[in-house]
């Protein structure tokens, strides 16, 4: 698939730059934008990854609150293996796997939230990106605007990322205030 994909932006730059003084006068005006760039630097970008943070570290602290108290209750029964009857340790050590397990859980469940609140916020970032990137294609009258993600040179005037992250902030201003 990468490399049909390879192969068609190949044939299409080739035939852009081989007619470029054609495509000139034809109106033709291109762009390129790295979209995960804009969805990084931008401010709600930024602001989605404080947030995700916030809740990581919150996730962590509960974390090693669980972890400290399997810890002590380890302790506790290398302790007390010896003057506990087998009854009473058999049930110490079943409340540790059971406080093993909802540690486990606990953190695959906060692990799958988390990444799933990641990716949704991604993508109403990239809706919105999308939307503005748009929106300067219309205005500014561009035919093409491709998505580049690695790109190894590109003629820096038809980077329209910085302009892109620049809209995208005053878009995500106007929607904030919006809410308010």
């Amino acid at each position: 698939m990468k490399k049909k994909i390879f192969i068609f932006f190949f044939l299409l730059l080739t035939f852009l730059f081989a007619n470029f003084t054609q495509l000139n006068a034809g109106g033709i005006k291109l762009g390129y934008v790295n979209l995960k760039k804009v969805v990084v630097k931008s401010l709600p970008g930024i602001k989605a990854k404080e947030e995700i943070t916030r809740e990581m570290n919150k996730i962590n602290k509960k974390l090693e609150e669980m972890r400290k108290e399997i810890d002590q209750l380890q302790n506790l029964i290398d302790k007390q293996r010896n003057v506990l009857s087998p009854e009473a340790l058999r049930e110490k050590e079943k409340l540790y796997q059971l406080k093993a397990k909802n540690y486990k859980r606990f953190y695959q469940d906060s692990q799958d939230e988390l990444h799933s609140k990641e990716l949704d916020k991604i993508s109403e970032i990239q809706k919105d990106a999308l939307k503005v990137i748009r929106e300067i294609a219309k205005r500014e009258g561009y035919t093409f605007i491709f998505e580049v993600k690695d790109f190894i040179y590109g003629i820096k005037a038809l980077d329209i990322t910085d302009q892109a992250i620049k809209e995208l902030n005053k878009y995500y201003k106007k929607k904030q205030a919006g809410k308010k």
